[in-house]
């Protein structure tokens, strides 16, 4: 085996990889920015039947402007709406469930950096997951934000810039920040 040949092609590889990869990033970038532009309900379908969910539902609608990371790591249920300009982290999984209604400005992580170890640059810590299930017939309001680990449990209202740090009680009212309970639905 000639050796030589062998290594020029490896070479050859990493350096033909080195500058295909980021060319297929910028356009893959490129295609889910215009994906995410189509405006109206044709839009909205188009962008349900292409994102490559983990498990859609029936009549959901997906509005433009909206960023979603990680999609192959998110469930969403049937009759689900996610108004524009939401962002969605599913990297360490997100279940959201029936009749959801996801406002405009919305922010859902299921992933955080760590950064405990003060003698490692945060950017080199890599990140903690933690699932984040929305149940049923929850409404979250616009430009509140659920992080990482959090439970909202079903037929919760979650209050406009309301950040929700730990579980929900069903049927709550909940505002502020962090999100506290203010009320119940009856």
């Amino acid at each position: 085996m000639d050796w030589q040949k062998l290594l020029s092609l490896k070479s050859y590889r990493h350096y033909s990889m080195s500058i295909i990869e980021p060319i297929r990033r910028e356009c893959e970038e490129w295609f889910t920015t215009l994906l995410m532009a189509l405006p109206g309900e044709i839009g909205s379908k188009i962008r349900v039947a292409i994102i490559p969910f983990k498990k859609v539902g029936r009549n959901v609608r997906l509005l433009q402007g909206s960023w979603i990371y990680y999609p192959d790591q998110l469930m969403i249920g049937d009759n689900t709406a996610i108004n524009r300009n939401c962002l969605i982290n599913a990297g360490g999984g997100i279940e959201i469930g029936r009749n959801v209604l996801i406002a405009q400005c919305v922010i859902i992580y299921s992933q955080n950096h760590k950064y405990s170890n003060s003698s490692v640059c945060i950017a080199d810590q890599g990140y903690s997951k933690a699932k984040v299930v929305i149940e049923d017939d929850v409404w979250l309001c616009a430009r509140s934000t659920v992080l990482p680990g959090v439970r909202v449990r079903e037929g919760t209202v979650v209050a406009a810039g309301a950040i929700v740090t730990k579980d929900t009680e069903p049927f709550s009212i909940i505002a502020g920040i962090p999100a506290i309970q203010i009320g119940k639905r009856t």
